[in-house]
């Protein structure tokens, strides 16, 4: 797909040929193959080397919630279910009584007091056209030191630079970041997972872009195109 913003062509990744990629997780397993992360593991490695806190871990766009029961079990299973605090957010709960805390509500809306070790979200700013301002957020909920993993599709955040448009995975921001510890990306078929560290000396993320344009692609996906400022 692309649209024309002023005299220049603007290609958009047509997400119809890559959905269901990232689909939504039944189990532990596959959740960590999509954030191709160990969750159950970092969690664990958490607990070794913060012997005295409470390791709380958010997950945004929960859906059903099973990945988490089965993470709740596996903790449980390594004594390890009372020094963690689990929380869930989605817009709505559909399963069991969970044996982790499940709050209902939209990111955007969501202000908790605390901040976490570990964030991830798996398919959820792919509905939001302010992607980046999401990604903000999300590093600014994180303790000193924490972590996030986000999976987004590949071609959905744009960035004007210098004259030129680039995905946000080949952008010159990107590459900012990375050098600043903050960031790195894996690659993968169709999507990419950000990891997002967060660091002491730097207390949040700047994105010197401002968003000028959303192209809706296909089943409420939206790109988002922001322009360097």
């Amino acid at each position: 797909m692309s649209e024309i913003f002023g005299a220049k062509k603007i290609s958009i990744t047509d997400h119809s040929k890559t959905s269901g990629v990232i689909g939504t997780p039944r189990d532990l397993k596959s959740y960590c193959f999509w954030l191709d992360i160990n969750i159950a593991g970092q969690i664990k490695d958490l607990c070794m080397r913060k012997p005295k806190e409470i390791i709380k871990y958010l997950d945004i766009g929960c859906g059903a919630g099973k990945a988490l029961e089965e993470l709740s079990t596996k903790l449980t299973n390594a004594g390890l279910k009372s020094r963690t605090k689990i929380v869930g957010l989605d817009r709505k709960y559909q399963g069991n009584k969970p044996s982790f805390l499940y709050t209902i509500g939209d990111f955007e809306t969501f202000d908790p007091k605390e901040r976490y070790h570990l964030i991830t979200a798996n398919n959820m700013i792919r509905y939001n056209p302010r992607k980046l301002e999401l990604l903000t957020k999300m590093y600014d909920l994180l303790d000193v030191n924490g972590e996030a993993s986000i999976t987004v599709y590949k071609g959905s955040i744009v960035i004007e630079e210098n004259g030129k448009l680039n995905p946000f995975e080949r952008s010159d921001l990107l590459k900012e970041l990375t050098a600043s510890g903050i960031m790195t990306m894996k690659h993968h078929t169709g999507y990419y997972t950000l990891i997002m560290k967060k660091r002491e000396i730097i207390p949040g993320i700047y994105f010197p872009v401002k968003l000028i344009n959303v192209v809706g692609i296909c089943s409420g996906q939206t790109d988002s195109i922001y322009r360097r400022v």
